[in-house]
């Protein structure tokens, strides 16, 4: 299948905020859960790809956190929230952003 050329708003959110994030916490791990597709591919979820996983994982001094990032404009699915809200549930930092700012304002906050 042939790569598309067209530009994804969220893809380079995502390379901006995880560049960010090396270069202002370099001790700290931060790593994407691709999961594009999972929805519709049993084989991926029987092998533990977890539909709606948000996209950005952190961890750092003892603490975990997690972030969906979406376009400008849009929200997550209900799916999303859920997982979110389980993360939360658990004592992790989980939220979403929809724009860089967002992201450092967040991320600022969850490391004090």
């Amino acid at each position: 299948m042939a790569m598309s050329n067209r530009k994804s708003p969220e893809a380079d959110l995502q390379k901006a905020c995880v560049e960010w994030y090396r270069w202002q916490y370099p001790r700290h791990l931060i790593w994407s859960v691709p999961n594009e597709g999972a929805y519709k591919n049993r084989a991926l979820q029987r092998m533990g790809v977890v539909v709606g996983m948000p996209d950005l994982h952190m961890a750092w001094s003892g603490n975990f956190g997690v972030i969906e990032l979406k376009a400008p404009g849009e929200c997550p699915t209900k799916g999303q929230y859920a997982l979110l809200e389980h993360f939360s549930g658990m004592g992790h930092f989980a939220d979403w952003c929809s724009s860089f700012s967002d992201f450092q304002r967040t991320v600022r906050g969850w490391h004090g």
